[in-house]
């Protein structure tokens, strides 16, 4: 797999290259997802199945969601895990809605944000909440991430492993 390494992008592997190695089960369902999610967020698939070899036991995609202009709600005052679980529901609601539009998906599994039980305060978390689909069709189950950062070029900055944009 090719990863361009430049200052805008530190480690963006080529959208193309990359759907075409995966099965043509998993570039429609991909190719589906990123429709489905039309200006909702930007997604970002990460972990192995950029570099590892193929099967994976999932497609890990980073979920980052732009700040909504009409988000009123003070959230400064939440502690992070407070406020995890407020974006969760956001996250899961819009997920379902996604599985209603496009009935060959659905839930496999949810885990919510959860507090590190180490610290065991709600300033430090463990997971920050994900989804994984099914697809009714076949194809590699797709974990969403909830990613707490709200901007993509920031996303993109701070990533220290490889990604694909979709």
């Amino acid at each position: 797999m090719d990863i361009k390494e430049t200052s805008q992008n530190p480690i963006a592997v080529d959208r193309v290259k990359y759907l075409e190695k995966l099965t043509p089960n998993d570039r429609n369902n991909l190719q589906t997802v990123r429709r489905l999610f039309k200006k909702e967020a930007t997604l970002f698939v990460v972990g192995g199945s950029i570099i590892k070899p193929l099967p994976r036991k999932d497609i890990d995609i980073a979920v980052v969601f732009e700040e909504s202009p009409n988000d009123s709600s003070d959230k400064s005052k939440l502690t992070p895990y407070r406020k995890a679980l407020e974006e969760f529901s956001v996250f899961k609601q819009i997920i379902e809605q996604l599985i209603i539009e496009d009935p060959n998906f659905e839930i496999e599994t949810v885990i919510e944000p959860l507090i590190s039980e180490e610290f065991g305060s709600e300033f430090i978390l463990r997971h920050d909440g994900s989804i994984t689909l099914a697809c009714k069709k076949g194809g590699t189950p797709i974990e969403f991430t909830r990613i707490e950062e709200r901007e993509t070029d920031n996303f993109i900055k701070q990533s220290k492993e490889p990604f694909v944009s979709l």
